[in-house]
């Protein structure tokens, strides 16, 4: 089962809108030891949990912007490198490219290990994906 090595150490902006990270963590992927994992480094900045402003009203008491930080942070870091890293290789770290989906994934997985209730969770990955869609078409239409 994955895991988190460390419980994240986080500063809130005075205007309440971003957490910067001051200790970094590690995500494992897979079961323990398996060497895949991703990197979430100090420095990285995080909006929280973040929905579209149509959902805010309908979602935002059901999913406050701090909760499931860990797993939150996870999916940012994934969405801005775009790899996870695999050090299975002959003791060599390589990074995977990874697609959107994939990478909501990971972050339905470390909600689950981040010991949030199964259904919260799949509410949050079942808004993400809906996100996802939506600004895919947003780009699309744009191209129009």
């Amino acid at each position: 089962m994955s895991s988190f090595t460390d419980e994240p150490e986080y500063e809130i902006s005075p205007d309440g809108r971003t957490a910067t990270i001051t200790h970094g963590f590690e995500f494992h992927l897979g079961h323990k030891n398996s060497g895949d994992y991703v990197a979430v480094l100090a420095g990285q900045t995080t909006d929280g949990l973040t929905m579209p402003a149509w959902a805010e009203p309908l979602f935002r008491r059901f999913a406050p912007r701090w909760s499931c930080i860990k797993a939150v942070m996870v999916h940012d870091q994934l969405c801005k490198d775009r790899f996870y890293i695999d050090q299975t290789h002959y003791g060599t770290a390589v990074d995977y490219q990874i697609d959107q989906k994939t990478i909501d994934g990971i972050f339905l997985e470390a909600l689950l290990v981040s010991k949030i209730n199964p259904i919260r969770a799949h509410v949050y990955y079942c808004l993400v994906r809906i996100y996802q869609d939506y600004t895919a078409f947003k780009r699309w239409a744009m191209d129009f």
